[in-house]
């Protein structure tokens, strides 16, 4: 097998000064072999075990105890999970993709627009102009919510663990860390959704109805892991899920506002 020159002083793969077998900044192997077949295959094997195995100990744990993830996370164990914000990142993109692929998007649109429509034109007392606009919003609503939900979402979790960082300023735990509990909590809930997504496919339903489920399933997995997570009696993990809920939606619910006004103007 060829490698290398020995005398080689400096890592390979990030230029520091080596001083054993391995660097001591990267942890590279110091005398790298030369690239064949062999060894390319045999690293994207144990590439894949390493990540199969923190994936599925990832979202084993989340599923039975979120709060306890996070703070194994927190305290060190960088290696046994996966990073949660590219936990997140991953999940609502796979989502998104789903989404896109099955067509529920596009049958969203099309299927609540036309309820929308027909509820209007019923309506008699509206002149042709009101309803018009009133048709315009709904429908730019329904846009922004099936087509930017996960984005939306993204842009939720800064703001949200700014706020749910000053509630539970007592227990010690900063902006970034809470983050990491944020970012695995919807990171999970939309895993958990995946399926639900896949099945109300099959069965020719739209993703819209799901909206409640979804919401349940991210109110539960926050209530649990934050009693966990902050170290909450039940009773005050209750209360702070009640004000986090309310901030969540009014937050949600002002975004969305936003966005449809920009929807409506062409912007986005």
């Amino acid at each position: 097998m060829n490698s290398f020159p020995s005398d080689v002083t400096k890592c390979a793969n990030c230029g520091a000064i080596l001083g054993g077998k391995y660097c001591k900044d990267c942890g590279q192997k110091a005398n790298t072999i030369r690239l064949e077949l062999k060894a390319l295959l045999n690293s994207i094997f144990k590439s894949f075990v390493e990540f199969d195995a923190s994936i599925f100990k990832t979202v084993r744990e989340l599923t039975f105890n979120p709060g306890q993830v996070s703070l194994n996370y927190i305290h060190g164990a960088r290696i046994a999970y996966i990073n949660p914000i590219k936990y997140c990142l991953t999940i609502f993109a796979i989502t998104l993709a789903i989404m896109h692929i099955t067509g529920q998007i596009d049958k969203t649109i099309e299927r609540i627009d036309a309820q929308n429509t027909a509820s209007l034109e019923l309506n008699k007392s509206l002149n042709t102009e009101t309803t018009s606009l009133r048709r315009m919003y709904q429908k730019a609503n329904l846009e922004v919510y099936a087509e930017y939900l996960q984005p939306m979402q993204l842009i939720l979790i800064p703001i949200a663990g700014l706020f749910l960082r000053i509630q539970h300023a007592r227990r010690r735990r900063n902006y970034a860390e809470t983050i990491s509990f944020l970012c695995f909590v919807f990171g999970h809930t939309a895993l958990i959704n995946i399926p639900i997504i896949l099945g109300m496919s099959l069965l020719g339903l739209i993703a819209y109805y799901n909206l409640l489920v979804y919401s349940g399933f991210l109110l539960f997995i926050f209530w649990y892991g934050s009693k966990v997570f902050f170290e909450l009696s039940w009773a005050r993990s209750f209360v702070s899920l009640l004000i986090s809920a309310a901030l969540y939606f009014v937050l949600a619910g002002t975004i969305m506002m936003i966005a449809a006004e920009l929807r409506v103007k062409g912007i986005i």
